[in-house]
């Protein structure tokens, strides 16, 4: 799961997949603004089907973070 999450930001933020890592914070090292996690969460759920309630988006803070959620 982790790889496919690293895949869809690279592809999201147009960075490269080898200098994403779990420990990368979505906003201080990839660069995504607050509206850019609610757009890719929306992304994250249509391609995985899952739902990730509003709830959950402030405690996403890192790769490990969003991949965690989703493997629950």
């Amino acid at each position: 799961m982790e790889e496919k999450v690293i895949e869809l930001i690279s592809n999201y933020q147009g960075i490269p997949k080898e200098s994403i890592t779990k420990q990368s914070d979505l906003v201080k090292d990839l660069g995504l603004s607050s509206y850019d996690v609610v757009d890719l969460s929306c992304e994250i759920e249509d391609k995985f089907h899952v739902e990730i309630p509003d709830t959950e988006l402030t405690h996403l803070h890192t790769i490990e973070d969003l991949t965690n959620l989703l493997n629950k």
